[in-house]
């Protein structure tokens, strides 16, 4: 992971400082907390579960992909989203291990 998050934010220092960055996507919830000060409320989820992103950059490397398609497929799929507390049990009850395009989207969540 880093790797993908030095490819993807290479001004973030630490994923946990995407809860500041406007280089994350953010959720209109997380927006408010974030505004009002609350950054304790703040969450940084993968949109993408760990275990299915590692798997598909594996299977890449297996099937002989270049440094720099593995660069591409990086940037093409790393996200990282900051949600509330709320919206992160919301989107973990829905799905927390299946790959999908956006589990974001598919949890509904705005």
């Amino acid at each position: 992971m880093i790797l993908s998050n030095t490819v993807r934010y290479p001004t973030l220092s630490h994923p946990n400082s995407a809860k500041i960055s406007d280089a994350v996507e953010i959720t209109v919830a997380a927006h408010k907390e974030r505004e009002a000060g609350n950054i304790g409320n703040v969450h940084i989820e993968h949109v993408m579960p760990h275990r299915a992103y590692t798997r598909s950059l594996c299977n890449l490397i297996e099937a002989g992909a270049t440094d720099h398609e593995l660069i591409d497929q990086i940037k093409a799929t790393y996200r990282l989203v900051a949600l509330t507390k709320e919206e992160r049990a919301a989107l973990d009850a829905k799905n927390r291990s299946k790959m999908t395009p956006d589990r974001i989207a598919e949890a509904e969540l705005r």
